[in-house]
């Protein structure tokens, strides 16, 4: 399965499950032709998305971009594990990843063709940062922003996660939320994406 195969196989299986919430059907009566467990017909016939639903697809930094030490990027905390011998089961990496730092222009142009109205991603602390503190890479500063441009010149609304398990490896491993000033640095951190990423919402994402 190639790419494309996999965003449109993804798409038909969110719209699948998407059915109404305010009505229960775990007490409904299972017709003889009924999937025990499935969703009476009727009621798939009258699911609906509410109105201003936003159709979007969503990226995590690691998992997507790829490049990881390209263009003046620093290790990430994955980076550092998955390079290290007997962490990963078969040693795969996301070295490269879905390539989206040389790809995005694909990306995106696949998203608009699948009538995508927005796009979730996360900022690479450091791509951002490569060491997680000091003065900000200015050619990743410049891939997020020409990352950006392109979604909203395909019209597609981009949604920026600030942190997504995505800190630099000079951090202290899995301690390094506990860290004094980690919210000073955060906090730093945020105003560069934020001058880059114009146009984004903005979210803080996962810990």
């Amino acid at each position: 399965m190639n790419r494309r195969q996999f965003a449109a196989c993804s798409l038909a299986a969110t719209a699948g499950v998407a059915l109404n919430p305010w009505r229960s059907y775990a007490a409904s009566p299972i017709s003889t032709n009924q999937t025990p467990g499935s969703a009476p017909e009727s009621m798939i016939n009258e699911a609906r998305f509410p109105e201003g639903f936003l159709w979007g697809v969503a990226t995590a930094s690691y998992q997507n971009e790829g490049a990881w030490n390209e263009d003046g990027k620093g290790e990430s905390i994955w980076d550092r594990f998955t390079h290290t011998p007997g962490k990963v089961r078969g040693g795969v990496t996301g070295d490269v990843a879905c390539d989206q730092f040389h790809r995005y222009p694909q990306d995106i142009a696949l998203a608009k063709s699948l009538n995508q109205r927005s796009y979730r991603f996360s900022i690479s602390w450091p791509r951002i940062q490569p060491t997680g503190i000091g003065a900000p890479n200015m050619k990743g500063l410049d891939y997020y922003s020409r990352f950006v441009d392109a979604l909203l010149a395909a019209g597609i609304r981009p949604w920026c996660t600030m942190y997504h398990m995505g800190s630099s490896s000079s951090s202290r491993g899995s301690r390094w939320l506990a860290e004094p000033g980690l919210s000073q640095l955060f906090r730093r951190l945020c105003r560069y994406p934020c001058q880059a990423s114009r146009g984004s919402h903005y979210g803080l994402g996962a810990l």
